[in-house]
């Protein structure tokens, strides 16, 4: 086993007497040959262990075990495994918002997707077509070998004339 394995061991099963067998004697062993690990037991062993070597052992009052009896009885019985009973508790938790924090996440974020999709661009039907269609035009110009697209372009001035 490698130290941090047996520094585990030491702050949990071993220290109190949990571990039995071969684990027992694995950690044994490597407390033999590991002196880091020897430390790190005996520096355990005194700031963890010896202080609570004189602590008596407390039993707690008699109404503290009733009480915590009472508090099994009132626990409901669990329900038979049904498919809608399982959908219910799922939307349930899904669906109920604990935190206003998430409340106010979601809120924010549908408003947000509202507003971007307002401003989007996006253009009536009847405008596509048109730009279909005078993309159409013009690759059909192109097919018939007409050298420009600016055979019909007209902005009404005569300087226009002049560089088309």
């Amino acid at each position: 086993m490698n130290c941090k394995k047996i520094q585990e061991l030491l702050l949990t099963d071993y220290t109190d007497g949990e571990a039995k067998g071969v684990l027992a004697k694995e950690v044994k062993d490597h407390l033999r040959v590991c002196e880091k690990c020897r430390s790190f037991e005996e520096t355990l062993k005194r700031a963890a262990i010896d202080p609570f070597k004189n602590a008596g052992i407390l039993k707690p009052p008699a109404y503290l075990w009733e009480r915590i009896k009472e508090k099994i009885d009132i626990e409901p019985e669990p329900r038979p495994a049904n498919v809608f009973v399982h959908l219910k508790d799922f939307l349930q938790g899904v669906l109920s918002f604990r935190r206003p924090v998430v409340v106010v996440a979601t809120a924010t974020a549908l408003v947000f997707v509202a507003v971007i999709f307002s401003k989007l661009p996006f253009g009536s039907r009847s405008e596509v077509i048109s730009y279909i269609e005078d993309q159409s035009e013009f690759i059909s110009r192109l097919d018939n070998g007409a050298s420009t697209y600016s055979d019909n372009i007209s902005f009404g001035t005569s300087i226009e004339e002049y560089f088309l």
